[in-house]
C-alpha cells in the first residue's frame, strides 16, 4: 500500500535525513503538518482528519519513524520475499522505484490506482480492493 522507498535513490535518502532533522528543529511541527498535508489527500475532510491522527503522535516518535526509512533495507526484505507479492501505489511517477522493483522480484505484481493520493485504501477502496481480489485470484 504506497510503501516508503524500497529501493531509494540518493535525493530521497538526502530528503528523509533533512526532514527528520527539520523534525528535530524548533519549528518542527509546522514541517510536519506541512509534509502530512501534503501526502495526497484529494478529499479535504479526509485529509484533515488523517493529518490530525498523524500530528497526534509525538515529534520525537515521528522524527525517529523518519529515520528509520533511511535505515530499513528494503532490497534485502524483497529479495528475502519468497511468496507472492502485490504492490499497488498512488502514482508510478512518484515512486520510480515501482520499476525497479521487478530487477528485485521478477514477479512482483503492481498496481496503480486513479484519482487518489498516499491513502488510496480510503480514497478509493474499491479500486483496491478490487486489485486485491483479482491478485488473489491470479497469484494464489
Amino acid at each position: 500500500m504506497d510503501p516508503g522507498p524500497i529501493v531509494p535513490l540518493p535525493a530521497t535518502v538526502t530528503f528523509f535525513d533533512s526532514f527528520a532533522a527539520e523534525l528535530e528543529g524548533p519549528n518542527g511541527e509546522e514541517a510536519r503538518r506541512v509534509y502530512v498535508e501534503d501526502m495526497g489527500a484529494r478529499e479535504e475532510d479526509l485529509g484533515r482528519r488523517i493529518a490530525d491522527l498523524m500530528c497526534g503522535v509525538p515529534l520525537p516518535i515521528a522524527a525517529a519513524v523518519v529515520r528509520g526509512i533511511n535505515k530499513w533495507n528494503g532490497v534485502e526484505a524483497l529479495a528475502l520475499c519468497a511468496v507472492p507479492t502485490l504492490l499497488l501505489r498512488a502514482a508510478l511517477d512518484e515512486h520510480p522505484d515501482a520499476v525497479r522493483l521487478r530487477a528485485i522480484k521478477p514477479d512482483l505484481e503492481v498496481g496503480i490506482t486513479v484519482g487518489a493520493g498516499h491513502f488510496h485504501q480510503l480514497e478509493v477502496p474499491e479500486q483496491v480492493n478490487a486489485m486485491i481480489e483479482r491478485f488473489l485470484v491470479v497469484a494464489i
